[in-house]
């Protein structure tokens, strides 16, 4: 195989692994002790199965893989591949007095919000080790995290409304959603687009809106299985816009089509 050959393979094989797992979203939900993946641009529900362990878990964190915890502590969250195969992971969550209702990773760390009072902590990749970052002092929902400015959109239990923190906990805005009046915990940012996505409870509708404030439109899941109460979701936050291929990596693209077609010319 020719150098325009190898080149053009190394880099198509980079492209589509970047763009594999493009628009899905994963939810837990977990009451029903299940796991969902939907296409938020087909609008198709991708794969549904069992939580290892049959436990209750919320707060999922969503990096290369899928890992989840407890709602209250010592219940157990599962790992999981990005396809929907159990790894074998398990994460009890800490005993802190809490119970919480979603979560969300920056690759080092995981985080996870209280239902009770909206407090935010933070936690190894193992769910271990739960410290307070600061408290939003109203009732938690949905969390997400924001790597273009490294902050938190938070979303509150059944009412509207999204809210923008620090990691510091200082409030950085607020954005309204006249759409979504009862908001289920199902808060997830798209790393992609940098856009936010939630649900109306008790619906498999998600709704879409910029981080200025936008709403972009609606999704609706006709094949997702209601909750049996509650969902919490997450992108696979590892596919940031800084993954998609730079300017060096394109030219190299480029130069191996080139290659390959002065080849066949001659």
């Amino acid at each position: 195989m020719s150098f325009a050959s190898k080149s053009l393979a190394l880099v198509a094989a980079s492209l589509l692994s970047q763009s594999a797992f493009a628009g899905i979203m994963y939810l837990s939900d977990g009451d029903g002790r299940r796991m969902h993946s939907v296409d938020t641009v087909t609008g198709k529900v991708v794969n549904t199965w069992a939580a290892a362990p049959q436990q209750r878990a919320f707060p999922i964190a969503v990096y290369n893989d899928v890992r989840t915890t407890g709602y209250a502590a010592g219940e157990t969250g599962g790992q999981y591949s990005l396809t929907g195969a159990a790894l074998g992971g398990t994460y009890a969550l800490p005993s802190l007095g809490l119970t919480f209702s979603d979560g969300t990773s920056d690759g080092k760390y995981n985080y996870a919000i209280s239902w009770q009072n909206g407090s935010v902590y933070r936690f190894g990749r193992d769910w271990g080790n739960g410290s307070l970052m600061f408290n939003t002092n109203r009732g938690g929902g949905g969390l997400t995290y924001d790597a273009v400015d490294n902050s938190f959109w938070i979303s509150c239990d059944r009412c509207s409304g999204l809210s923008h923190y620090s990691m510091t906990g200082a409030l950085l805005g607020t954005i309204a959603t006249p759409q979504v009046t009862s908001m289920d915990w199902d808060l997830a940012m798209d790393p992609l687009t940098r856009t936010l996505w939630i649900s109306q409870f008790g619906s498999g509708t998600f709704y879409q809106y910029s981080t200025a404030g936008a709403f972009l439109g609606s999704t609706s899941f006709a094949s997702l299985p209601l909750a049996n109460s509650f969902r919490s979701a997450e992108f696979d936050l590892a596919a940031r816009a800084a993954d998609v291929p730079e300017p060096g990596t394109l030219a190299l693209f480029g130069i191996a089509l080139a290659g390959l077609a002065m080849r066949r010319r001659a």
